[in-house]
């Protein structure tokens, strides 16, 4: 058992704790809100995304669902400004119209927040 918080998880503690036991690799699902927690604490590297070929009405909440994340300086070129910045890729679809997308960390030199 790792115990990584009382009422909500410690991303980085998680992750620190898993790397100390030689696991490297995780596959998070969870939910809005912990996606938001590994976001927000820097500790996500990857998100595979799904688009379904149709349209959904109502009002759920993004795929994270959490506090903002500061915007950083907004004299950098995009992606590098956005809070969380991520770049496909690869990206594939099938015959039923879905398509099933990696997108990765845009990680930039000399960032330690993006490290």
């Amino acid at each position: 058992m790792i115990d990584c918080g009382d009422d909500t998880v410690d991303p980085a503690r998680l992750v620190a704790e898993l790397a100390d036991r030689g696991l490297h690799r995780i596959d998070l699902e969870g939910g809005p809100t912990l996606l938001a927690a590994f976001t927000a604490a820097h500790a996500l590297d990857q998100v595979l995304l799904t688009v379904s070929p149709t349209l959904t009405l109502g009002d759920a909440p993004r795929i994270t669902d959490g506090p903002a994340l500061a915007l950083r300086d907004q004299n950098l070129p995009i992606p590098e400004r956005l809070p969380y910045p991520l770049r496909l890729a690869r990206m594939v679809g099938d015959d039923d119209g879905f398509l099933y997308q990696l997108w990765e960390t845009a990680r930039t030199d000399g960032d330690p927040a993006l490290q």
